[in-house]
């Protein structure tokens, strides 16, 4: 076991190392490099150190599960590392080049993750099937550059900026390659209706995998998207603001509906992501600095809740292995009372319960979008949540009600009870402090991002 722990260890001191280095720039973080293609500002570090972060607890909660599963240590965290480099790669760039190169490195490493179990049918489905729709997503996303480089004739944020500011009336082959990059990149944020293949994904792949896809991919997707929009394409809003709302709305409805039917856990998380992605984006598409500020807050609220709920997932184990099925946790409660507790506290934040911090988080949300006159938008995420959270709370209801199944095996490991704890804590504590310290500190930080 020691010889596995070590490519963890080194793949964690990296990315220590590199958050470290991130955070010490946030005060001076300004300017632009290589030729003006990656920008480097506050709004870049803070979602750099969310993504690192992310990427660093997915690596620690990721050694016992891949000792005992997959068994190849060394490539998996060289494909985690490669593909968060892609990811920062994307949160920084200010050119539509640079957004795509970055984008494929993280991509083709999550396709081969997907996979990584080269046994498993199911783990191999998963990677061809984010492999096939991943390469048409990309294709979209090409196509629509390629357009926009035909008006343009550049792909710097800055050029295009100043092309539609002299050129305020959109043409056509303009707006058509707005729709086109945007259908490329809801792919990436598994936004309804291109969300085909996070079910699939999310269950075939090795959970320790699922877990980095859930939190990592979709921040850095976001950061991307919102600097897309709000820089270069901020003055065509009346084009991308229509298109965002309808994304918005449709991930809402699929996240809610479509995990009703789930047997397994997998499956189940992988819809909420999708309807977790459409509250973001949300206030994405009011175009404010209200609505944003609500869309980031949101976000890190979500990925602290996720980041504890998958370490809960990775910790349930019974004399078959590690458990999937709904079925299976059943009784939790009666063998293993505190993790049956942290993962309800978990749950019962997610589905947005008062006090809990994922009801502040969507508090918050639908305040800004109430407040922006986006009243039926807002409807459709409250009913969205109250079917949501049913699914939540039957999964409490397996833990704490029913009669166990077969007996649960614990998994020792420090890194997944710390990442528990601290989830848990973090999502009881909104009872104990002020959220609004926080969302005034990203509202202070995207202030800034937007004036610049």
């Amino acid at each position: 076991f020691k010889s596995m722990v070590m490519p963890a260890a080194q793949a964690g001191l990296v990315l220590l190392t590199t958050l470290i280095l991130v955070l010490a720039q946030f005060s001076t973080a300004q300017g632009h490099s290589f030729g003006g293609m990656m920008v480097h500002d506050q709004y870049a570090v803070l979602f750099k150190a969310m993504v690192l972060l992310a990427a660093l607890i997915a690596v620690a909660t990721s050694v016992r599960y891949n000792d005992t599963q997959t068994g190849r240590q060394f490539e998996f965290y060289i494909l985690m590392l490669l593909a968060t480099l892609g990811m920062l790669v994307m949160i920084a760039a200010s050119d539509l080049l640079t957004l795509y190169i970055g984008l494929e490195l993280q991509s083709l490493c999550l396709y081969v993750l997907a996979a990584f179990q080269r046994d498993e049918r199911k783990s191999n489905e998963a990677g061809l099937k984010y492999f096939v729709l991943g390469a048409l997503s990309s294709g979209l996303l090409l196509y629509g550059i390629s357009l926009l480089y035909g008006v343009v004739g550049s792909t710097s944020y800055e050029m295009i900026y100043d092309y539609i500011w002299r050129n305020p009336e959109a043409s056509l082959p303009m707006m058509v390659a707005v729709v086109f990059m945007l259908a490329g990149l809801a792919f990436k944020l598994s936004a309804a209706p291109f969300h085909m293949w996070t079910p699939d994904v999310y269950e075939g792949a090795p959970t320790t995998a699922t877990a980095f896809f859930a939190v990592a991919p979709k921040l850095a997707a976001f950061a991307m998207l919102m600097r897309l929009l709000i820089q270069p394409f901020g003055q065509m809003d009346d084009v991308w603001q229509q298109i965002v709302l309808l994304l918005s709305a449709l991930s809402m409805l699929t996240g809610a509906f479509g995990a009703l039917r789930q047997q397994s856990l997998k499956r189940l998380f992988a819809f909420s992501s999708i309807g977790h992605m459409g509250y973001a984006l949300m206030g994405l598409a009011l175009n404010g600095a209200s609505g944003i500020s609500a869309s980031v807050y949101y976000l890190l609220v979500y990925a602290a809740m996720n980041v504890g709920a998958f370490a809960c997932i990775l910790s349930l184990q019974n004399k078959h292995g590690y458990i999937d099925r709904l079925d299976d946790i059943k009784g939790l409660v009666k063998e293993q009372p505190a993790l049956a507790y942290a993962f309800g506290i978990l749950l019962l934040s997610m589905a947005g319960l008062p006090f809990f911090a994922g009801f502040v988080a969507k508090f918050y949300l639908f305040d800004a979008v109430v407040y922006a006159g986006y009243v039926k938008l807002a409807v459709i995420g409250v009913l969205s949540s109250l079917v949501a959270a049913y699914y939540y709370l039957r999964l409490c209801r397996l833990m704490f009600f029913d009669a166990p199944i077969a007996s649960f095996v614990p998994v020792n490991s420090l890194a997944l009870g710390i990442v528990i704890v601290i989830s848990t804590v973090f999502s009881l504590g909104f009872i104990v402090y002020p959220a609004s310290d926080t969302l005034d500190f990203v509202r202070i930080l995207i202030g800034i991002w937007l004036k610049s």
